[in-house]
């Protein structure tokens, strides 16, 4: 019996061998036959996760290479189509020289003409053609943002006493109690003051393209003098307004006497920004008179009786309030008109704010008489009204008034639509339309989602719409070619408009001969604004030709790494299957013969 029981235990432990063999074995094939150290995380958990995530970078990398080839791809498109503008500016250039010869009649320059308009026809047709896959390339959708500005600083200059000239960029600020003019000719100037208000103080800024910060600036005018407080002549000003604090009030101008004047005359068109990211609160007050007497300027926008088209853009101002009277609190004076109105802004407070983003507030408030609180004065005329804004109240609180909130004054005309775009919007006019008068809009009036044709009672009431909160859109938006294996690895691809007005070449004619020799400046500012694109397009191409270099490097060097952890050495691996075969057999061999022990024991029983 004992004999019985040791020969089981012989087999037993030949046949526990045979196993653990076998299972080397199907591993040792296993890993021969794919090739693969690691087929599964059984094999080695860490190593497998690794090599899986190198996997994940791999396909990645391949996927970014594609990407950077095809982007490669869409600017070379781009930089046919600007290259084509230039060989049209070439010609264009030779047509021009050829006009400003006096051998030419005038007759002979309208021919030339005629064939200089076909020309500048093809270049709109080339910038509104090209395109990749679809996506139309020179119309400026992905311009450019303009050059940030850098805010002066530094110790201040004091303003003490009498009419001054600011000529230098820098920082200024008005000593207590200064009084005079103040004209400013620099390009970037900060204002500021160090007293609470500021008496009869009139700025002008008499350039093109003027940057003015008013940092806390208070100017209350007795109106003795007909003269906006500040007043823009050129086009393209800026003015921004600093945030506003307790130590230091927000930025205001205001006069106790009727005027005809604007408190800030927009001149050829005027932005007005807020600090993004601050709170900022501008203030413009008219007299407000109890009799018959009344100011006929707008608080932004125009004098009475001028006439001009200039366009004035808020942006990113919290905290807009406005008294006026015959003018609107937003556009034109009384007989007077203006461009379009445009109101817009997103404030974003930051990381870690309770309130992570919302659009800016802002308050028009029309304590007054005739004029619409964005919009025209009385009898005057305004272009497109657009308001896009979180929250927007507007009110004309006055008893007798005639103005409406929004739109015209008593009769004006918006030679336009009137749009309104905001999160909240609340409008009300004691006794007057809250948006008005329809009848005299040319386009549409589209608040929110509705859009009003004919009389309905909600133009002679309060309105409260609301629609989707909405944070807005980015004001310009680039090309994006991803080229890394994270959210912020990209290419961001600017392509300018390359139309002709974009360029300057609307209203270029070589017809008379003067016109001819004053168009080659204009064609050679075009031809260097079309190589500076074709430049940048250069540059895009080299430097997605060096990153496609780089991510093959990495793609096949993150292969090698995984290669060494993921893949089987095939010599090891047959040495260790060999073994596993042979140990396998003679376990088999054993077992056998452990077997036979037992049957001839159980022989000798029988």
């Amino acid at each position: 019996m004992a004999m019985v029981i040791k020969n089981n235990s012989a087999a037993q432990l030949a046949l526990g061998e045979l196993n653990k063999n076998n299972n080397k074995l199907s591993k040792s094939l296993q890993k021969v036959s794919s090739g693969m150290k690691l087929n599964g995380a059984e094999d080695g958990a860490s190593e497998y996760a690794i090599s899986e995530k190198m996997r994940v970078r791999i396909r990645g990398l391949n996927q970014d290479i594609v990407n950077a080839q095809t982007g490669s791809n869409l600017v070379r498109v781009a930089e046919g189509g600007i290259q084509d503008i230039i060989d049209n500016l070439r010609d264009m250039k030779a047509m021009t020289i050829n006009a400003a010869n006096d051998h030419n009649t005038d007759a002979d320059r309208a021919t030339i003409q005629k064939e200089f308009e076909q020309r500048k026809a093809e270049i709109d047709d080339i910038a509104a053609t090209t395109n990749y896959n679809g996506r139309l390339l020179l119309l400026g959708d992905y311009k450019l943002p303009p050059d940030r500005l850098e805010e002066p600083n530094g110790p201040p200059t004091i303003i003490s006493s009498g009419d001054y000239t600011i000529s230098a960029d820098g920082v200024y600020e008005f000593a207590p109690g200064y009084t005079g003019n103040v004209t400013i000719t620099a390009t970037n100037v900060k204002l500021t003051q160090s007293s609470t208000y500021l008496n009869n103080v009139y700025i002008n800024c008499t350039n093109d393209n003027t940057n003015l910060w008013a940092d806390g600036l208070r100017i209350q005018n007795d109106g003795t003098v007909d003269k906006s407080p500040l007043r823009f002549s050129g086009g393209g000003n800026i003015l921004h307004i600093k945030k506003y604090t307790h130590q230091k009030p927000g930025t205001g101008f205001g006069v106790t006497q009727t005027i005809s004047s604007a408190l800030i005359n927009v001149g050829q068109g005027l932005t007005i920004v807020g600090e993004k990211g601050e709170f900022t609160s501008l203030g413009i007050s008219m007299a407000n008179t109890a009799g018959l007497v009344i100011a006929t300027g707008a608080g932004i926008g125009s004098d009475a009786n001028e006439k001009s088209n200039a366009n004035v853009v808020i942006h990113n101002v919290t905290e807009l309030k406005v008294e006026a009277e015959n003018g609107a609190g937003i556009g034109s004076g009384e007989n007077g008109s203006i461009g379009s109105i445009y109101v817009d802004g997103l404030i974003d407070w930051g990381a870690g704010s309770t309130t992570k983003s919302r659009l800016l507030t802002t308050s028009i408030q029309i304590d007054g008489k005739n004029g619409a609180g964005i919009g025209t004065g009385v009898n005057g005329s305004c272009g497109d009204i657009y308001v896009s804004v979180g929250v927007l109240t507007l009110y004309n609180r006055a008893s007798g008034n005639t103005g409406s909130a929004l739109g015209t004054g008593r009769d004006g005309k918006v030679n336009g639509s009137i749009i309104v775009e905001s999160a909240e919007a609340k409008f009300s006019a004691n006794g007057a339309p809250a948006i008005g008068n329809y009848r005299n809009v040319s386009g549409k009036i589209k608040i929110g989602e509705s859009e009003w044709y004919s009389d309905n009672e909600q133009y002679n009431s309060s309105i409260d719409i609301k629609r989707r909160y909405d944070d807005g859109e980015p004001e310009y938006t680039p090309l994006i070619i991803h080229t890394g294996t994270k959210a912020n690895e990209n290419l961001k691809v600017y392509i300018n408009d390359m139309r002709t007005k974009s360029m300057g070449l609307s209203n270029v004619k070589v017809i008379p001969r003067e016109a001819a020799v004053a168009a080659l400046s204009s064609i050679d500012d075009a031809v260097n604004y079309a190589l500076d694109e074709n430049t940048r397009m250069g540059a895009y191409q080299s430097r997605l030709k060096f990153t496609i270099d780089n991510l093959t490097t990495a793609s096949e060097n993150t292969q090698a790494s995984e290669s060494v952890i993921r893949d089987a050495d095939m010599a090891k691996s047959m040495t260790e299957y060999t073994k596993s075969n042979v140990l396998a057999q003679a376990a088999q061999s054993m077992l056998a013969q452990a077997n036979q022990s037992s049957a001839s024991v159980l022989s000798l029983l029988q």
